[in-house]
């Protein structure tokens, strides 16, 4: 709160012009009329400043949230039935594990919007299946994972410190496939690829990308919430 003495100057101008005037006053009468116009009460204004409450995150996500619940439903079968699309063995995978389905969220990059990760227990731990973001209002898939019960498919991606967003994509039969490091842009503005490279038999290191083990983003040791 700020308060303004508002009209000080104005009686002190007062008084001096008083006194240049030549008029001649008691000094107890002077003094007094000092005093009162030091102690008079100015106006008070004050300055408020409203700050828009920050969306709720259920809200932004409802669409992914109504998807899941789809998908518990129906099971991974739910093509064209989806706000937002998802690969037929991550919705298998969430279906098979409907009962022990868990969600959280959480602001990757540091730009004040959350993104959401839905996933489900494994071993004990969250399991991170499928992570999204917003495009404005939009939600959009960020990375699944899955495991193909048929053709050897297997998909993957952890999170490091800067918006990182670490993918591995692979055949089990022959050990070859892409990993890929994207930075999450601030506010919606999408994935930008910063670094990519094919490896067989799985023969490559973090390091080859850029990334380091230290800087790992744990989302295992978050505050997730059972799936309702």
């Amino acid at each position: 709160m700020k308060r303004a003495h508002l009209g000080m100057m104005t009686l002190l101008a007062l008084v001096l012009g008083a006194c240049g005037n030549g008029q001649t006053k008691d000094a107890g009468a002077e003094q007094s009329q000092v005093t009162q116009a030091a102690t008079t009460a100015a106006p008070t204004t004050e300055t408020t400043t409203t700050v828009a409450p920050k969306p709720d995150n259920k809200e932004l996500y409802a669409k992914v949230f109504e998807d899941i619940r789809t998908v518990k439903e129906l099971g991974a079968d739910v093509a064209g039935k989806l706000n937002v699309r998802l690969e037929y063995w991550a919705a298998n995978s969430l279906n098979k594990q409907k009962d022990s389905l868990q969600y959280l969220f959480y602001d990757i990059n540091d730009d004040g919007v959350d993104e959401l990760f839905i996933g489900h227990t494994a071993n004990g731990k969250p399991f991170t299946v499928v992570a999204y973001y917003l495009d404005g209002k939009t939600p959009k898939i960020l990375h699944q994972s899955y495991v193909a019960e048929a053709g050897g498919a297997r998909s993957a991606f952890s999170f490091f410190k800067g918006g990182l967003l670490y993918t591995v994509e692979f055949l089990s039969g022959t050990g070859n496939g892409d990993a890929k490091v994207f930075k999450l842009e601030p506010k919606g503005a999408g994935l930008t690829l910063v670094n990519a490279l094919k490896f067989e038999k799985m023969q490559f290191k973090l390091e080859d990308l850029g990334l380091k083990q230290e800087d790992t983003i744990d989302l295992t040791k978050m505050d997730w919430k059972e799936f309702k």
